[in-house]
């Protein structure tokens, strides 16, 4: 499992989300094929499940910002198969759900696929029911007064769903959060040459990056077996060169940087240049460095 989320790890947002659509919708037609839902369900109570539902995904989708931390505490696959695990059900649930409401609308599951098509779904939520207990009969005043509540409950947890997915949406690791765990995994899941494009490609969308007062971590470049970080020292101020190697290489070397991928015979150069391109010093980073 662990295999499989360093290759997960690799894909594109697009084809991250194309897998818990696959996933969820999975759920959902297992659950067609394998229950008989013969229960009906009222419109606001269908509403409110169906949010509940909502946020219990967007809980799950806390998964992304904690994996990190998870991993490196050697729970990735439990947190993997975990987040499979609600999408999964999210699907069944929805479905469940819906043929109950298609119960009460029409008495039969017939229109229970309006859930997963946008507009249509609106069927569902919003018909009255026909073949049921009808929301006009029976006791309107404890009728309305509990709906008042599921509506208000509803609109809560509606907005803590919206909370929770403006929140991993617009989440981003502080730079010095890095895996040891999922580095590996990802590197295992290349070749040294895929590893270094990979991670040249990644990290020059968050560059460049000023380091300190004269310092700016310009760009990664990956060439071969071979990773050049280019960083920029600006202004006029003397570059003191005690001591960076030493610093250099105890960074490239971590388990969480580029351990694995030295140790299979890569390279990392740190470049040291003027903004003209006058190269000040350069550092490389092999396996003796980090393995003596």
């Amino acid at each position: 499992m662990d295999r499989v989320l360093g290759r997960l790890m690799l894909m594109s947002e697009l084809q991250i989300i194309a897998i818990v659509l696959a996933v969820f919708f999975a759920g959902a037609l297992f659950a067609a094929i394998t229950s008989d839902v013969t229960r009906s369900l009222r419109r606001v109570p269908y509403i409110l499940l169906v949010v509940l539902l909502g946020l219990t995904v967007s809980t799950a989708n806390l998964g992304w910002v904690v994996l990190p931390y998870v991993a490196d505490a050697g729970y990735l696959s439990i947190l993997g198969f975990g987040m499979l695990a609600v999408y999964a059900l999210s699907g069944a649930g929805h479905y469940l759900l819906a043929a109950a409401r298609s119960n009460h609308i029409c008495g039969s599951r017939r229109k229970a696929w309006m859930a997963f098509i946008p507009i249509a779904n609106l069927v569902l939520a919003f018909s009255r029911g026909e073949h049921h207990w009808d929301e006009e009969s029976g006791r309107p005043r404890l009728h309305f007064l509990a709906d008042a509540g599921l509506v208000a409950m509803a609109l809560v947890l509606f907005v803590g769903t919206k909370v929770l997915d403006g929140y991993v949406e617009d989440w981003e690791y502080a730079p010095d959060v890095r895996s040891a765990t999922l580095s590996r995994l990802i590197s295992e899941a290349q070749t040294l040459e895929e590893s270094f494009s990979w991670e040249a490609e990644n990290s020059n969308a968050s560059l460049p990056l000023r380091l300190d007062e004269i310092t700016v971590l310009s760009r990664l470049e990956a060439d071969g077996a071979t990773l050049r970080i280019i960083l920029i020292v600006d202004g006029e101020q003397p570059m003191l060169l005690g001591g960076v190697r030493e610093a250099l290489v105890q960074e490239a070397c971590a388990p969480d940087m580029f351990s694995y991928d030295i140790g299979r015979g890569g390279r990392v150069v740190y470049r040291y240049q003027r903004l003209n391109g006058e190269v000040l010093a350069e550092f490389s980073i092999t396996r003796t460095d980090c393995f003596l």
